[in-house]
């Protein structure tokens, strides 16, 4: 859970945008840019606006969680990828606290880079913010129902809902691009997405 302790959720938070913007940038060979500050934001905002779900009374689970710090990633959008023109000023400055820049094992810059630019073509409109968002609540809630299974000592039990986990996954994947494509062109409020966010991810039990 992120919210119970904020400084460990917001590490969490920190450590799960690298890893999934490396891994973006690896595959498409064009360096990704994190704003700190805009994601620091769209995190305490989601801490903010998941209260909303009652959380005095026990509101508030791992699906709730995962699809507020989602919802404002996307409309935060703390990622952009970096235009050529403006790779070797960020290769050759110091970083500051507020921005951190990943290129990927694969994304190696040069003082001629007519790879990056047409890398940088393709990629450019991609839906990044998006992309890395759901892949987050993808990771964040499968962990979490993995572990509540964990708690079921009769072994059928653990069984059939890893079964159940693995099909909504599964699943997930198949919808993945459509999924993308709907919270980018549509218009959700944070607790409609949320409830979304339910909906396809939901295991009676965990």
């Amino acid at each position: 859970m992120f919210f119970p302790d904020l400084k460990q959720g917001l590490a969490l938070y920190r450590k799960l945008t690298f890893d999934f913007s490396d891994t973006y940038a690896k595959e498409t060979g064009v360096g990704v840019r994190i704003d700190m500050s805009v994601l620091n934001d769209a995190f305490y905002t989601a801490a903010t606006s998941v209260k909303f779900h009652n959380i005095e009374n026990g509101g508030v689970n791992h699906y709730k969680e995962a699809a507020h710090l989602a919802f404002w990633f996307q409309k935060f959008k703390p990622l952009r990828f970096i235009e050529p023109a403006d790779t070797l000023k960020v290769v050759n400055c110091v970083m500051s606290n507020a921005e951190a820049v990943l290129f990927g094992s694969r994304a190696t810059f040069e003082k001629k880079f007519p790879e990056t630019e047409a890398r940088y073509a393709k990629v450019k409109d991609h839906p990044l913010n998006e992309w890395v968002a759901l892949q987050m609540t993808r990771l964040t809630i499968s962990s979490a129902q993995i572990e509540a299974s964990e708690l079921f000592t009769r072994s059928e039990d653990r069984n059939r809902l890893r079964g159940e986990i693995d099909d909504t996954r599964r699943k997930f994947e198949l919808q993945f691009k459509d999924l993308v494509s709907g919270i980018r062109y549509h218009n959700y409020t944070a607790r409609g997405f949320a409830t979304m966010i339910e909906g396809w991810f939901k295991v009676q039990g965990v």
